[in-house]
């Protein structure tokens, strides 16, 4: 090779490493845009002017809720509301103080209080709703719930926003296009987003509806939940909650036109090497003749198989999702083709018959098949 020749293969090698590197960045420019924009539109609908933790407690007029209770100092912040009472008492053998933090609810109405405080260093804001057992079409309970599906809701979609980065990708749609890895990745981000603004939508929620609910593990997995399954999942709850009106939810599985089928054919290698080839003939079904109309296939399959066709897309079927569409008015047969180690031709149907091809026909008869309207048939071919 001359030195030109070599310059030439550098300069060529050096512009794909140049393309595949302006493309990492910009990949990861774009993911870290979108990070950032979560992180900000977060801290902006979920802290207080002054960085504190809001809380919510419900409790009916004439009752008394206990606010907080610590070892530590408890102290008020700014102008306490009537009603507020903050005591301290010596508990132990070494009478160590402890502090409580009580709030009595005037009698007769509805209202609202807000308490500013501080414990152990810690700014804490919590809004105590005062009301009688909440009912489901209470002006005001419907207004609380719905502002707060609504933050949930605007979550959801920055989520699905941030990722569709990753899930857009190329090399993410050829790996795990239509498998479960992206609920799998949603609901750790989801579940890492909530636990690090300290978000429980769950917990927040039933304490709008008068259930004494605190944030714990439990509820903050719930919360994670929902939010993986983005704007479609908290639709569902407003749905569930008369919060918005019920539409109709497309099914998760593709489907046929019900004057249609699809039909799919996996291949597995025992004797063929490399390409394989998957061959239809075609003719009109004739009720007299032809077989009856195929609903579906069933095939044994182990948990592990079951698990990894959600994960990996299953490059041996063709197609690789949904199916080829078949007219049930047609009849068909399907031939596959391949070679072995040898060079040998090897045909198969779609029943895993062996066939010996002579001239334009094979012997034995391929198996025929007619679908019937909206049925998926997947064959499995060992070949």
């Amino acid at each position: 090779m001359d030195e030109s020749a070599v310059a030439n293969t550098t300069w060529q090698a050096g512009q794909t490493a140049q393309f595949v590197a302006v493309g990492s960045v910009a990949f990861s420019r774009s993911l870290l845009q979108s990070t950032m924009m979560l992180y900000l539109v977060a801290l902006v609908a979920f802290a207080s002017p002054a960085m504190a933790d809001v809380d919510r407690l419900f409790v009916r007029p004439g009752t008394s809720v206990v606010v907080s209770e610590s070892n530590n100092k408890i102290e008020l912040s700014g102008t306490a509301p009537p009603g507020t009472h903050l005591v301290t008492s010596e508990v132990g053998a070494t009478g160590s103080p402890y502090w409580a933090l009580i709030y009595s609810a005037p009698a007769g109405s509805d209202a609202e209080a807000a308490l500013t405080f501080a414990s152990g260093g810690a700014l804490r804001t919590v809004l105590i709703e005062v009301s009688t057992s909440p009912t489901s079409d209470d002006p005001a309970l419907i207004g609380k719930a719905v502002r707060l599906l609504f933050a949930m809701l605007v979550m959801a979609v920055i989520l699905e926003s941030a990722f569709a980065v990753l899930f857009n990708w190329r090399v993410f749609l050829e790996f795990f296009d239509g498998r479960g890895v992206r609920t799998l990745v949603m609901f750790v981000a989801a579940y890492l987003i909530v636990r690090g603004f300290h978000v429980d939508f769950v917990a927040s929620l039933l304490q709008t509806y008068g259930i004494a609910a605190t944030p714990t593990l439990e509820t903050t997995l719930l919360t994670a939940l929902v939010l993986a399954g983005g704007s479609a999942s908290v639709n569902a709850l407003m749905v569930a909650l008369n919060l918005r009106e019920n539409r109709k939810i497309e099914d998760v599985a593709p489907k046929p036109p019900q004057t249609k089928a699809w039909v799919a054919m996996k291949i597995r290698r025992k004797k063929a090497v490399n390409v394989v080839e998957v061959m239809q003939q075609v003719k009109p079904f004739v009720d007299a003749g032809s077989p009856r109309q195929l609903l579906g296939v069933v095939h044994a399959q182990s948990i592990v198989g079951r698990l990894r066709k959600y994960f990996w897309r299953d490059v041996s079927r063709v197609p690789m999702s949904a199916g080829i569409e078949v007219d049930p008015k047609m009849e068909y047969a399907f031939i596959i083709h391949g070679r072995d180690s040898a060079g040998t031709d090897i045909f198969s149907d779609a029943a895993g018959k062996s066939l010996e091809k002579t001239g334009d026909t094979f012997v034995p008869i391929p198996q025929s098949y007619a679908f019937a309207p909206g049925s998926v048939v997947d064959f499995d071919v060992t070949l």
